[in-house]
């Protein structure tokens, strides 16, 4: 019985895993497009214009633009490079805790990074380096 329970909610983790791997690359593609859009309008456009100081902000501004939508990129890229590295590996390890004098307790499962469920947002997988993980190393 455990391990079917524990089998569901390993394929229940994997499916969201490989759910928000599909928006990630999704919306990493898009945040390329945009870049790679901007500085194409920004190589097109502004550097042939430049000669009065509102020409320069304007391109200072376009610059700050193109590096914010690049960042973004960054950002969404390493999550998706994070994700598929769930995919393979969602949890290493599992923490039960239950106060003395309950019957019931917490289940924990712990992973390379944290997982949240993308609707009620209540952890799935909980990120090792955690500050609450601390307390294995003192037992």
């Amino acid at each position: 019985a455990i391990w079917q329970v524990e089998s569901e909610y390993l394929g229940r983790v994997v499916r969201i895993v490989l759910e928000q791997i599909a928006i990630a690359e999704s919306k990493a593609q898009d945040r390329l497009t945009d870049a790679t859009l901007e500085r194409q309008w920004m190589f097109e456009n502004a550097t042939h214009r430049v000669g009065l100081d509102d020409d320069w902000a304007e391109l200072m501004f376009q610059i700050r633009d193109t590096h914010r939508r690049e960042q973004e990129y960054d950002l969404v890229q390493k999550k998706a490079d994070r994700l598929h590295l769930m995919a393979a590996t969602p949890f290493f390890g599992r923490f039960d805790f239950r106060e003395h004098g309950y019957a019931l307790g917490e289940v924990f499962y712990v992973g390379l990074y944290s997982l949240t469920h993308p609707d009620s947002g209540s952890f799935l997988v909980c990120d090792w380096r955690g500050p609450v993980w601390s307390v294995d190393y003192f037992y």
